[in-house]
């Protein structure tokens, strides 16, 4: 297929030579179509359960895809939010950089591929209004990535249909443009769910952070990359030095690598000593566990817990994106040489604060407040 590029460019102050760039992600950029609903008739209509994530996929398409044209009927009600994992990841790191020192704008940098259609620029407008760097792989006669998020009370229910965002090449990362921000990111991050896309992708990027000592980080994103794509995933983790997941994912990869181990604390330990290419740092593997303390295995013996902030119940209006919001938090902190507890603390804030909002939205303003 051939590929052109959309004609958003770097911004000038970008590619000056005392700019910083902070971290740079990589992932599938999707459009959030969200609507609160107050039944289960569109769950009903379409046989999805109010608490379930869902993909399209070609073999049901034909029962999935006309759901987004109920939604488009229904344009006045819904709130578009610039969505996809690591979207989210910097949207937040964006957002906490600024309260902890770092610059409040363009300081995180984004690679993903969109369609030739308006909700490109709806998408490519509300990731720069957050404050990112856009650098979107435009795919011809493709649709922009979307996903339809249906909020029942606490419940939410995600159907995505990928669309372009599915087509990333990996020649998109050797535009002159790209390469210079490939060479001053200062960290590297890339969400779990690209290994189904283009996982040349996310090696390329890591082996530069490899040979130029800079940290690589990534998400485990689900259950199925685990298990599905382990081969991608396990040629990609000797270059990781920052690991996330949940409780499910962990598992999930020990099962599918027929771990004999099935404690979880063995399990997160075996993870961080999983081979390493770059020697010069320990793999640092964070797993959150709910309203559970935060397990983190550092290298080849380290072990710590870290305890999470508890919120009344009836405070959280929805969980999704917590995962994604604990990691730009954490990240936020990384990137600004804040020690491991600090790291935490500030991934606490910033997921505790989705989930008290619908979708993986927050305030203009970060209050968070380092001690």
């Amino acid at each position: 297929m051939n590929c052109e590029e959309i004609t958003y460019h770097v911004d000038p102050d970008i590619v000056e030579e005392n700019k910083r760039v902070f971290i740079l992600g990589i992932g599938n950029p999707l459009l959030d179509k969200q609507l609160e609903t107050v039944d289960t008739k569109l769950h009903e209509k379409y046989n999805l359960k109010t608490d379930s994530a869902s993909l399209v996929f070609p073999w049901n398409e034909q029962q999935l895809l006309p759901l987004f044209a109920d939604l488009d009927e229904l344009k006045d009600s819904i709130k578009s939010i610039p969505g996809g994992s690591a979207q989210n990841t910097l949207r937040v790191f964006q957002w906490v950089l600024g309260a902890i020192g770092g610059p409040t704008r363009k300081a995180a940098a984004y690679f993903g591929a969109v369609g030739d259609d308006n909700n490109a620029e709806h998408l490519k407008w509300l990731a720069t209004k957050a404050g990112l760097v856009v650098r979107y792989q435009l795919i011809p006669k493709q649709k922009t990535g979307v996903c339809a998020v249906l909020v029942y009370g606490t419940d939410r229910c995600l159907v995505a249909h990928l669309g372009a965002a599915e087509k990333f090449t990996s020649k998109h990362l050797d535009i002159p443009e790209n390469k210079l921000l490939i060479e001053k990111a200062e960290n590297y991050y890339a969400e779990g769910y690209f290994l189904t896309v283009c996982p040349e992708a996310i090696l390329q990027i890591a082996k530069h952070a490899a040979e130029k000592n800079k940290p690589f980080t990534m998400s485990l994103s689900a259950a199925y990359i685990c298990k599905d794509f382990l081969p991608q995933l396990n040629s990609v983790l000797p270059y990781v030095d920052v690991l996330f997941g949940n409780e499910e994912e962990a598992n999930a990869y020990a099962e599918a690598n027929n771990f004999k181990e099935n404690d979880l604390k063995e399990i997160v330990k075996k993870i961080a000593n999983y081979k390493k290419i770059n020697t010069l740092r320990s793999r640092l593997v964070v797993i959150t566990r709910g309203e559970k303390s935060i397990f983190v295995a550092i290298g080849s013996g380290e072990f710590q817990t870290f305890p999470v902030d508890t919120i009344e119940r009836n405070l959280i209006k929805d969980t999704n994106g917590a995962g994604d919001a604990f990691s730009g938090g954490f990240l936020a902190a990384l990137a600004n040489g804040r020690p491991l507890e600090k790291c935490i603390k500030a991934g606490n804030f910033a997921a505790r604060t989705i989930i008290q909002n619908v979708g993986c939205t927050f305030p203009d303003n970060c209050d968070y407040k380092e001690e």
